[in-house]
């Protein structure tokens, strides 16, 4: 935990990275995987048992990696350090972010009614009582569903598996949910995204794997909710500020 406790301590002092490069961290391998699949390489890094494949190997992905971040976070949590996230970028890498001061609550103004997905109520309702002042416990799931997408899409890809019809989506819902805390960070707490680098550049680079994996997945995933939440945040008026984020500082993603 050495290296951990140093980029913890980077984190906290705001003294993290540019916005290109954010700090990774390596966490050891428990197991070996039988490949080189999302899925294989999540399941190895788990310390606590996978969540299982009784609802599919995508949500065994999702569901550890959870498990992962809870693991990092909490040993964190155990040194002092109350206030941070620990997010798995896959192949045995984690990204330590401070967590910003405002509420869950006060991204969903940043969020346009077009743009609310169907997972919405669920993540930013029914759930303020438990994370409400966690807000990267938006990254949290939106990490959790880009690997669960990065697992179908290797899936079918490697292994002719095409389970899920909806294993791409929460890529695409969460990067909006991700922009509009970053939004909410910019509007109440812009000294902390001037001082801590990480925030921005893990957003960056969470994106350009949520579309990555989108991409791949869209036409072999198919449904048509995520095609309604993709066509409004391309035509949308009330996602304009959305847009804008991502054209001016994320190179377009998922506009182009």
């Amino acid at each position: 935990m050495d290296g951990l406790r140093a980029a913890v301590w980077l984190v906290l002092l705001g003294v993290t990275a540019t916005a290109a490069e954010p700090v990774f961290e390596s966490i050891p391998q428990i197991g070996t995987p039988a490949d080189s699949t999302r899925y294989e390489d999540v399941l190895a890094h788990s310390v606590e048992r996978p969540f299982g494949n009784a609802h599919g190997r995508p949500t065994n992905v999702h569901e550890t990696v959870h498990g992962i971040h809870a693991t990092y976070r909490n040993k964190l949590f155990t040194e002092g350090r109350r206030r941070i996230n620990c997010l798995y970028m896959g192949d045995g890498l984690i990204a330590v972010v401070k967590e910003p001061e405002f509420l869950i609550r006060n991204v969903q103004r940043h969020i346009p009614p077009s743009l609310r997905g169907y997972r919405y109520p669920l993540y930013f309702v029914k759930q303020l009582g438990d994370w409400d002042d966690e807000p990267l416990y938006i990254w949290d799931e939106w990490t959790a569903y880009i690997c669960g997408g990065e697992s179908a899409v290797d899936d079918h890809q490697v292994k002719g598996i095409t389970d899920d019809c909806d294993a791409v989506s929460g890529c695409l819902e969460f990067s909006i949910y991700a922009v509009a805390t970053y939004l909410t960070a910019r509007e109440r707490v812009p000294d902390y995204v001037e001082r801590h680098g990480q925030f921005r550049a893990v957003l960056s680079h969470n994106l350009m794997r949520a579309e990555a994996a989108f991409d791949a997945g869209r036409y072999v995933f198919r449904n048509t909710k995520q095609e309604r939440l993709y066509r409004n945040l391309q035509t949308c008026p009330d996602a304009e500020p959305i847009r804008t984020v991502l054209r001016d500082e994320f190179g377009g993603a998922f506009l182009d």
